[in-house]
């Protein structure tokens, strides 16, 4: 029961629960004994509507209009103007989407159809993708209006600002599934948009108006996207702008004064002297002439900033961890071996892997649902043996050392052969782990793949055989007759 429950229940006598409330209990006789204190009770209302209990259960667990919008301004704003938070982005987008991302299908028409839709002008989507990988992790959602051929089934694709986004509304009864967006244009009537959702068909988006694929990136199980720096805004700014005051200290450490003491001056005599040094002021590369009553110096602050490397390191940790990206990936680590850094990286690569497989399942959805137009608009008609599955091909994440990984499978085979012929090992376990240990999946078909292999292999031996035979026949004498052998 929130704060503001237990002083209503004050107020009435009565708990939320209908039940008179006993004055002798510890909080709520504390709300009695304060009811006549309206401000006291008035600072305890207003307190708890921008907090509730931790661990409360309170349904209201979605950031109002107005809290989403301010948190997407700050996303634009670090995503434009921050480099600790471009730099966060940039490498988290570098990973999920590398170099390139490759697709196939099981159907050589099909493949043909979905280059036209991957390379279509509108959509570029080799360049396009990591824009959108982009925009994904900066404002966690993305807003992608679709617009089709009617004749051809091509999908185009479009975008919209999260910033226009006025609401977006999910099944009352299944939470996770959006079911449309309305967005706010300026000067014009907001638009509705239909989500394109789980069970909308190819004739539902080719028929329909204003079709649109939304995908957000969530923390939660439901709800609307978050960026995914969110967690981070306020101390990218702590950061930012204590590395601003550790430059403005180190102007102040650079910027030194003249300091002249008069021995047993009076105040008339220090006046005269300080008029005498503005009018003339102080020597540069000259001489200054004074007796032993004067001491002069040029003095610099001591500002003690020897300590700013290792506060800027935490700062910069701190803000790594919301990313889960370790500390000498974004430069926060001054000294860093190869051990350390391969057991600190691998936690981000699991973290990464479940990104980029996230982000792919949204393009795999653009290239099934690409798909299911063609079908939709008789462009493409699958048959019983192509039935049109597309794979999608990212990058891989995880590094090899192909040294080690040599090593091991040059002490594997030996040790395995050995074990099959002492009889401690079968050939099947000895080929499984032959190929675990390779990082391959061993095909289904291994055993028609070994015979092959040996019918190969005996083809070649005999090939080298008669070719070695041949080499090797000895040659006849030259000076020798022909008819000799007759004669003889």
């Amino acid at each position: 029961m929130s704060r503001f429950t237990e002083a209503w229940g004050a107020l009435t006598g009565r708990a939320s629960a209908g039940r008179v409330v006993p004055q002798e209990s510890g909080v709520v006789a504390e709300l009695a004994r304060m009811r006549e204190s309206s401000d006291a009770l008035t600072s305890l209302i207003e307190e708890d509507r921008e907090w509730q209990r931790i661990g409360s259960l309170d349904p209201a667990s979605e950031l109002s209009p107005r809290q989403i919008d301010v948190e997407l301004q700050l996303a634009q704003h670090f995503a434009e103007n921050s480099p600790v938070a471009r730099k966060l982005i940039d490498s988290l987008a570098s990973h999920i989407v590398g170099r390139a991302i490759t697709y196939d299908s099981d159907n050589a028409q099909l493949d043909k159809l979905l280059s036209q839709f991957w390379t279509d002008p509108t959509n570029e989507m080799d360049s396009y993708l990591p824009k959108l990988c982009r925009e994904w992790l900066v404002y966690g959602e993305l807003f992608l209006p679709v617009f089709v051929s009617e004749q051809q089934g091509l999908m185009r694709l479009g975008y919209l600002h999260p910033r226009n986004i006025k609401t977006v509304r999910f099944d009352p009864d299944n939470s996770r599934v959006a079911l449309s967006v309305t967005e706010s244009r300026h000067g014009l009537d907001d638009r509705t948009w239909t989500v394109i959702g789980p069970e909308t068909t190819a004739e539902q988006v080719a028929e329909g108006q204003n079709m649109l694929l939304y995908y957000p990136y969530q923390w939660r199980a439901a709800g609307r996207g978050r960026p995914v720096l969110a967690p981070a805004f306020y101390w990218i700014q702590k950061a930012e702008r204590w590395l601003s005051e550790r430059m403005m200290r180190a102007t102040f450490a650079n910027a030194w004064s003249w300091d002249l003491t008069l021995k047993n001056a009076t105040g008339e005599m220090v006046r005269e002297q300080s008029s005498a040094l503005e009018a003339g002021g102080m020597p540069h590369g000259g001489t200054y002439v004074h007796n032993d009553a004067a001491e002069l110096k040029a003095v610099s602050p001591t500002l003690g900033a020897s300590d700013a490397i290792d506060d800027f390191h935490a700062l910069l940790k701190y803000i790594g961890h919301t990313a889960s990206l370790p500390a000498h990936w974004i430069g926060a680590e001054a000294d860093v071996n190869r051990t350390t850094a391969e057991s600190s990286s691998s936690p981000t690569i699991k973290f990464l892997e479940g990104l980029q497989a996230e982000f792919g399942a949204r393009i795999m959805h653009m290239l099934t649902l690409q798909r299911d137009l063609f079908v939709a608009a008789g462009v493409w008609r699958p048959s019983g043996k192509d039935v049109g599955n597309i794979t999608l091909t990212l990058s891989d994440l995880t590094p090899q050392n192909n040294d080690l990984l040599g090593n091991a499978v040059a002490k594997l085979v030996p040790a395995t052969i050995a074990a099959v012929h002492s009889g401690l090992m079968d050939m099947t376990t000895a080929r499984r782990l032959i190929y675990q240990v390779s990082d391959m999946p061993m095909p289904d078909n291994i055993e028609e793949l070994v015979e092959e292999q040996k019918r190969d292999d005996a083809i070649m031996a005999a090939y080298f055989l008669s070719q070695q035979g041949g080499q090797n026949k000895p040659e006849e004498d030259a000076s020798k007759p022909e008819d000799a052998e007759e004669t003889e």
